[in-house]
């Protein structure tokens, strides 16, 4: 027997299909209940496989931050990768703050990017005005909104790009660059997508702050090193003058200098 909802052949005297579980001898509030019931399972686990892929991805994140304190190119480009796997974009790019330009620092996807171009900070650009205004900006056609984003629009058009949505690094309310998303069709980024993009934002920002703190521990470090060496050669020097106050040779030979 055919069903007529998702044209399964069932057995004979089979009463419900085995594949939808649609009544295959007119209307059944048991097959509707066990149908919706079904459709919701596979909701629910949907959902369940997208938080482990998101879990997962912030858990590689994560672990390449450890395991490179100071390669920061490893982790923004970890970051960029999970962001277009997980946000359905035909292409991520992430600009560092550079005085008053954003530098592009890791990029994933087909489109061509150099990397150190340079992006002006203003609002005309979808990631410029992001960084203005501290917030994520997005435009579901920047190739219609030459008004709002003239620059952004001419770059649009000549890359093919429709969608484009941007998240700003911020740290303490500062930033420290972007994150962008982008379509080449009319598709905006959904709020999930726009969170996710946000969650890959502040780990990009985990890592810039990180390798900044290293490096200032490791000058730090390295002045404390010297001053001490400083410190215990005048020591000696005075060491030595204190033993042999009418001897001028040993301070000498202490202080070849």
């Amino acid at each position: 027997m055919r069903c007529s909802r998702c044209q399964t052949e069932n057995p004979v005297h089979a009463k419900f299909c085995l594949e939808c579980a649609s009544s295959l001898k007119g209307d059944s509030p048991v097959a509707e209940s066990y149908a919706a019931l079904r459709a919701r399972v596979d909701r629910l686990t949907g959902a369940l496989n997208e938080a482990f892929e998101q879990q997962t991805a912030t858990s590689e994140i994560l672990r390449v931050i450890a395991s490179s304190p100071t390669d920061i190119q490893a982790v923004l480009d970890a970051v960029v990768s999970n962001a277009a796997r997980l946000c359905g974009a035909y292409d991520v790019v992430l600009f560092r703050l550079i005085g008053n330009d954003l530098q592009l620092a890791a990029h994933h996807g087909p489109l061509p990017a150099t990397a150190g171009s340079l992006l002006p900070v203003i609002r005309g650009t979808v990631g410029g005005r992001a960084v203005l205004e501290r917030r994520s900006v997005q435009v579901a056609d920047v190739q219609a909104e030459a008004e709002q984003f003239p620059e952004a629009s001419i770059r649009a058009r000549a890359s093919g790009l429709r969608t484009i949505a941007h998240v700003p690094l911020l740290s303490k309310g500062e930033p420290l660059g972007t994150i962008g998303l982008w379509r080449t069709d009319v598709d905006p980024f959904t709020p999930e997508e726009i969170a996710l993009l946000q969650t890959f934002a502040d780990q990009a920002v985990i890592a810039i702050e990180n390798v900044r703190l290293f490096r200032e521990l490791e000058a730090r470090n390295r002045d404390l090193t010297t001053a001490l060496d400083t410190q215990t050669a005048t020591s000696d020097i005075l060491r030595v003058i204190s033993m042999s106050q009418t001897e001028v040779q040993p301070v000498f030979r202490r202080n070849p200098g």
